[in-house]
């Protein structure tokens, strides 16, 4: 939530180009995590999370998230200033602030993600181990159309992938390595695509009342 904080000041405050932004960010994250985490690497974590209580815990985040955006106050002003800021200020909604929200709660989001990866799905930290797994999570948001339930398909398809490149080897003649790139081929093509997609009307466009 902080670093989604931080990513505000110059996103939504300075009115800074936001994809830069945030790939400035990525990459100061990447570089913190593998310096804090340094002296935890290869730390075996005595006792790890179980897989299947952070799975439903995702489930029910994604039922929880399409409550909240569909049938809640701050959903109204979370779409209507993904779509229409102009309009949202006119009705008294501050654009800034929903913006904040929204980058403190993805923030939280992705800190969750990051925190199931050490702690369940490999009990222990190394430097990298995401391994490109955050442009997946992009490439999610777009196939799914930033509809929550939508991204658990999706997230099943991807998890799908990442579990046959694992479990195909050795048992047809493809190199390994064609299963490792599944994936991240299914990214390429998703973000190929992207310009199909329906985003946001206001999706990466600063903000300013005064125009």
């Amino acid at each position: 939530s902080l670093l989604g904080l931080f990513l505000g000041v110059f996103a939504v405050s300075l009115r800074a180009n936001q994809f830069v932004a945030g790939l400035a960010l990525a990459a100061l994250g990447l570089g913190a995590s593998g310096l804090l985490g340094k002296r935890y690497e290869g730390v075996p974590l005595p006792n790890p999370l179980p897989e299947g209580v952070l799975a439903a815990l995702a489930l029910a985040l994604a039922f929880g998230l399409h409550l909240l955006f569909s049938r809640t106050r701050f959903g109204l002003y979370l779409r209507s200033v993904g779509e229409n800021p102009k309009a949202a200020d006119l009705f008294g909604v501050s654009v800034d602030g929903v913006r904040y929200g929204a980058l403190a709660l993805g923030g939280g989001l992705i800190g969750m993600a990051g925190a199931y990866l050490s702690l369940a799905y490999r009990p222990s930290w190394t430097d990298g181990m995401t391994s490109g797994l955050g442009w997946v999570a992009i490439a999610l948001v777009i196939l799914a159309a930033w509809q929550p339930l939508r991204a658990v398909f999706g997230a099943y398809l991807f998890g799908l992938l990442f579990f046959l490149q694992f479990r195909l080897q050795g048992s047809v003649p493809i190199p390994s390595e064609a299963f490792a790139a599944m994936p991240y081929l299914l990214v390429i093509l998703v973000l190929a695509l992207s310009g199909r997609a329906r985003a946001p009307k206001a999706l990466g466009q600063p903000f300013d009342r005064g125009r």
